[in-house]
């Protein structure tokens, strides 16, 4: 059954716990109140979610080994973020393997959104759309740039 929810958060604690796919632990880094914004559009295989935080912040996240999560940010006008010790730009997607765990480091505000399949659904959805098996691998997490036409 599809579903889906917004929330806005003053606190943290509350903002962590309700990122879908992921234990995630946030530490807020910069100054002032804090306020974040998330959508979760879940569908019966495919879960999204998009969220917006204010403040820099450092972050944990542990993913569920039954999910293969795809992050990318939603805005491009926005300062690069570091993933495990990688820069990451805003037209950059970020594959991460299921199981995996990362900590990510935001230097002001960003817009970010994340998809989700089970690991055998995304095999089937590349399959389908680039004729061979696109898999997360366990512990790895992989960037690239989306093509120009996918920004514009």
């Amino acid at each position: 059954m599809a579903s889906s929810q917004t929330f806005t958060f003053h606190d943290p604690d509350l903002y962590q716990h309700a990122v879908r796919a992921a234990q995630v632990e946030i530490v807020v880094t910069g100054k002032g109140r804090f306020r974040s914004g998330l959508t979760r559009i879940d569908l019966p295989r495919l879960w999204m979610q998009s969220g917006d935080d204010n403040l820099p912040r450092v972050a944990w996240a542990q993913y569920s080994a039954s999910r293969a999560p795809i992050h990318f940010s939603t805005r491009m006008n926005q300062a690069s973020v570091e993933i495990s010790g990688m820069e990451v730009s805003p037209d950059d997607i970020v594959v991460v393997g299921e199981g995996s765990s990362q900590h990510t480091r935001t230097k002001g505000p960003v817009r970010w959104g994340s998809m989700s399949l089970t690991p055998e659904d995304l095999a089937a959805a590349g399959r389908a759309v680039v004729g061979r098996e696109l898999e997360c691998r366990r512990s790895r997490t992989s960037c690239g740039p989306l093509q120009k036409s996918c920004r514009d």
